[in-house]
């Protein structure tokens, strides 16, 4: 009696380590295939990359200083080194901004927080335009004489204040 417990406890042993050989093995044949389809993948990655880098360089970007830069876009006055366009202070991402229309062949150029440019900047701006005849439209939060529209509460006024006939949309 004693032997054959012995015999039925090797015997379970030798299952149980069978068992845990399979297993193990079944774990290794998924890893190495897991590794596989990584490999793979990671191959197909790089050649995206690669092909993305080729498109990059070879891109015709329309003033000369812009460039891209991994997921971003940089600009290179020649004075700073190249810096992201979103860290721009808004004199230069104005002025980025009405060179890249100019150089795409826009004539009419919109800019949202005009208000935030010197007179210096604006002067240069507007040269720049006159240059490449480019018409701006600037939104300046300012009282006085200088401007030529006054828009309160939606409506268009000369700076005296009265109506402008403009068409409606």
């Amino acid at each position: 009696k004693e032997h054959n417990s012995r015999v039925q406890a090797r015997r379970r042993a030798q299952e149980e380590h069978a068992r845990a050989t399979t297993a193990k093995l079944a774990k290794e044949v998924e890893l190495t295939h897991a590794r596989m389809v990584a490999a793979k993948q990671t191959k197909r990655l790089e050649g995206i990359d690669a092909e993305v880098k080729a498109k990059q360089s070879d891109a015709k970007l329309p003033i000369t200083g812009l460039a891209i830069a991994g997921d971003s876009v940089t600009f290179d006055d020649g004075a700073h080194g190249p810096v992201g366009t979103a860290a721009l202070n808004s004199a230069s991402r104005i002025r980025l901004n009405v060179a890249i229309a100019a150089a795409l062949g826009y004539r009419l150029v919109a800019e949202r927080d005009a208000s935030l440019l010197d007179s210096d900047s604006l002067a240069e701006i507007d040269a720049f335009a006159k240059q490449h005849d480019v018409q701006l439209i600037f939104e300046i939060v300012a009282s006085g004489e200088p401007l030529t529209a006054v828009i309160e509460e939606g409506e268009a006024t000369d700076p005296g204040q009265t109506p402008l006939d403009l068409p409606e949309f």
